[in-house]
């Protein structure tokens, strides 16, 4: 029914290509000016307009109906009950990292009379012979560079950094300007540049400055400036006071550096300071809370490094007697250290870890570098190597109840097929759709979901919770039986009519399921128990609609530029058999833009005669007619595509639903009238 009009116009044009007649030679006396193309009958039955979907299946009454069947959607396997291992042992590395290195600081003078060896000796005898004296300072500039050393520092021998900066701060304390300034700041040991730096112009009295990054540098503590070029045109005509002890101040600070390697003296500070995490397997069980009867946490420390360190190990959710347990002790450089707790009526919270919170016990762990005298040799990769054992455990109390467990639901998405409607706008509200949720359970546990049910609607990205806030599984009450029971969740119970308005593409299932959540009552599991559960979604196709739009996109010949056609009409003889009124369009996109550049329209086509239930009692007749123009068939010959729109609108304007069985038809005699134009 979507392609028939579209079909039957161009069969239509096609018998008018057909003839072979040279309209140019028909005289105005002879000419007809009106054709009609012989009427074409056809019927289609819904299961034809509805198309093939795997997922849509026709019932005894021939309703058609969608079905979506899913197994294993939740599948619990027994584990066993809570077990108080013998030993557990954890295992922790720890890298001394990057330290940090103190702002250190060092200032250099280059005066006149250290630069008066390496200018013009005349003007070096000018200089000398003014000392002290205002008048005109002659012009001058370097004639060999000059080195001015620096005073190793203290503070280490060589470093690596990871980070850190060299501020350059450079003074002109000469009463002229200073132009073409060049010089380079050398690493002495490694004789490598650190960082040139160039200066066009310095005017009296005027600070410049520049940077060195030090990230990814290895430098030694011995450092010089190499200046290559200094000069000055003078003071001409103006008189200033000649002074050799002034000249270029240079001074270089060091600040932010950490280091990840070298050799230095270090400074106290933190490396290290955070919780690790003891995993205590209690099997299936999920503990927020023990008191052990007995048992012992054994720990060891071995240190790789050339530093001192001081350890705190604190059990920071523990107590006994309500005190929390604790040793602080230091660690000599690559040393080893030993010590334990006992665990007797120590009570510890196993809910502290926020990702998993439940049979995990923390330990708060800080190490502190302490500061040394002498210079020693480090390395980021250097490491402090810890290990936990907890051993002969046994359980006084325990809070969290052997069967009271939650459990996580990871989240599934459930691909839903409703590709049938792909070709379909508008909004359908179907009457009864049904959710069904069937279930084994061999568990003698009471089990309760709390689910999170939600559908996406893949055009929007809109989401809509099915409704579903719990299912309480039935249970076993004797070893070795099985629960076979189903759950059903339709528009009385549930948000699924307004789910499937939606019209999602995917079913996303989430949540998490508890035992024994509403009381504390004995349980059994045996090793083959198991609680499986699958789903199986229902949609008769019984809906109603005020507004659905099918739309279908035609490919034909564009060859019919030549048949002289100005106006005419395509007539439809409709029996329609279908629960729907109809309002059809043909329209016509441009090939280049896609833009709608012409259209014709069908009066309405009423739908079949329903009862109160929305089912056919007998078709109804409708004679409806698309008119044209010439500039339709122009417009069409710039398109190699047409768009069938059919508007429906279920019985009684939308009020009654209306089934969707596969032998409804719809039987359709058309004609083609045409005006020809010589």
């Amino acid at each position: 029914m979507k392609r028939l009009p579209v079909i039957l116009f161009f069969s239509a044009l096609m018998l008018l290509s057909s003839c072979k007649k040279d309209f140019s030679k028909i005289t105005a006396s002879d000419w007809n000016p009106n054709v009609v193309a012989p009427f074409i009958q056809t019927e289609l039955t819904l299961r034809n307009l509805m198309g093939v979907d795997s997922s849509l299946q026709i019932g005894d009454d021939s309703l058609m109906v969608f079905y979506y069947q899913r197994d294993s959607i939740l599948n619990i396997t027994a584990d066993n009950l809570v077990e108080i291992p013998d030993t557990v042992t954890s295992y922790y590395e720890f890298s001394l990292g990057d330290l940090t290195i103190g702002d250190i600081m060092q200032a250099a003078s280059v005066t006149l009379n250290d630069l008066l060896p390496y200018v013009d000796p005349a003007v070096a005898d000018t200089l000398s012979a003014n000392d002290g004296n205002t008048t005109i300072f002659p012009p001058f500039q370097l004639q060999s560079p000059v080195t001015v050393d620096l005073s190793p520092y203290e503070q280490y021998e060589t470093l690596t950094f990871s980070a850190g900066y060299f501020d350059i701060q450079i003074t002109n304390q000469l009463p002229v300007t200073l132009t073409n300034i060049r010089f380079d700041i050398m690493d002495v040991v490694n004789n490598s540049v650190v960082q040139s730096v160039v200066l066009e112009q310095l005017f009296a009295g005027e600070v410049a400055h520049d940077t060195v990054f030090l990230k990814g540098k290895t430098l030694s503590n011995t450092f010089s400036y190499v200046i290559h070029s200094v000069e000055s045109e003078g003071s001409y005509p103006d008189s200033v006071l000649i002074d050799l002890s002034k000249g270029l101040s240079l001074q270089m600070n060091a600040r932010d550096m950490y280091v990840v390697s070298g050799v230095a003296k270090i400074e106290n500070q933190i490396i290290y300071s955070t919780h690790e995490w003891v995993n205590l397997d209690f099997g299936d069980a999920r503990l927020w809370e023990i008191l052990f009867a007995g048992g012992e946490l054994q720990y060891q420390m071995q240190s790789y490094l050339n530093l001192t360190l001081n350890i705190l190990l604190q059990l920071s959710s523990a107590s006994v007697d309500g005190v929390v347990p604790e040793n602080n002790f230091d660690l000599p450089a690559n040393s080893f250290y030993e010590s334990s707790w006992g665990l007797a009526n120590m009570d510890i919270d196993l809910t502290r870890d926020t990702n998993q919170p439940f049979n995990r016990m923390p330990i708060y762990l800080e190490l502190v570098v302490q500061p040394t005298v002498n210079m020693v040799a480090f390395d980021s990769s250097d490491k402090v190597k810890a290990t936990f054992v907890a051993k002969e455990m046994t359980a006084e109390s325990v809070n969290g109840n052997l069967g009271k467990h939650l459990y996580l639901i990871d989240e599934d998405t459930l691909q839903l097929d409703l590709s049938f409607f792909d070709n379909i706008t508008g909004q359908i509200i179907f009457d009864n759709p049904v959710l069904t949720f069937s279930y084994q359970n061999g568990f003698g546990v009471p089990i309760v979901a709390h689910t999170n049910l939600y559908g996406v609607n893949p055009i929007t990205g809109d989401y809509l919770d099915f409704g579903i806030d719990s299912i309480v599984f039935n249970y076993p009450s004797t070893e070795g039986e099985v629960i076979s029971d189903s759950l059903i969740f339709d528009k009385n119970n549930s948000n699924i009519v307004d789910f499937l308005a939606e019209r999602p593409d995917k079913l996303i299932f989430s949540g998490d399921y508890q035992t024994n959540w509403n009381n504390d009552t004995v349980n059994f599991i045996t090793r083959t128990s198991l609680l499986k559960a699958n789903t199986e979604i229902r949609v008769p196709l019984v809906f109603s609609t005020t507004s659905l739009v099918f739309t279908d996109t035609v490919d034909f010949l564009n060859g019919q530029a030549d048949i002289p056609v100005g106006s005419g009409a395509l007539h439809l003889n409709v029996d329609n058999g279908l629960p729907f009124d109809l309002e059809i369009s043909l329209l016509v996109p441009d090939s280049v833009t896609g833009e709608i550049i012409d259209h014709v329209d069908f009066d309405m086509i009423k739908s079949a005669v329903v009862d109160a239930g929305g089912n056919v009692l007998s078709p109804t007749q409708s004679d409806v007619t698309a008119v044209f123009n010439q500039s339709f068939i122009q417009n069409m010959s710039r398109a190699n595509t047409l768009q069938l729109r059919a508007k429906t609108v279920t019985a009684e304007g939308g009020s009654i639903p209306v089934g969707l069985y596969s032998d409804y038809k719809l039987s359709v005699a058309i004609s083609f009238e045409a005006k020809l134009q010589p």
